[in-house]
């Protein structure tokens, strides 16, 4: 089974990572709430309540972080539990969450 959370528990890690890339923003539960229940993040019920999966909310929280700052990107495959695998860095580029953060196959690495 897929590990679940719910709107407020992704409403603290949310914050908690976007302080550890120095953004100083903190969203609001209801704000994640109101994204699940419009379908921004995407989710599953569980028990007849919209639960959300860490790899949704790393999906959702890359583009909000791209959309909102320009300057993150994302590893190849960052963990869904820790969104300290985000790296900053200068970038013109968003990185499409739907493309499963093909970030390093588009641009190669810096040891090329």
């Amino acid at each position: 089974m897929t590990n679940t959370m719910t709107p407020y528990a992704a409403a603290k890690q949310v914050n908690n990572q976007l302080a550890e890339l120095g953004i100083e923003k903190v969203l609001p539960p209801q704000m994640i709430y109101t994204y699940v229940t419009k379908g921004y993040i995407k989710s599953v019920t569980v028990d007849g309540k919209k639960r959300v999966t860490a790899e949704a909310l790393a999906t959702w929280f890359v583009g909000y972080v791209n959309k909102t700052t320009k300057k993150v990107t994302a590893t190849p495959e960052p963990s869904p539990w820790n969104f300290g695998d985000l790296n900053t860095e200068d970038t013109d580029t968003d990185v499409d969450p739907e493309e499963e953060f093909a970030v390093e196959a588009e641009f190669g690495t810096d040891d090329e």
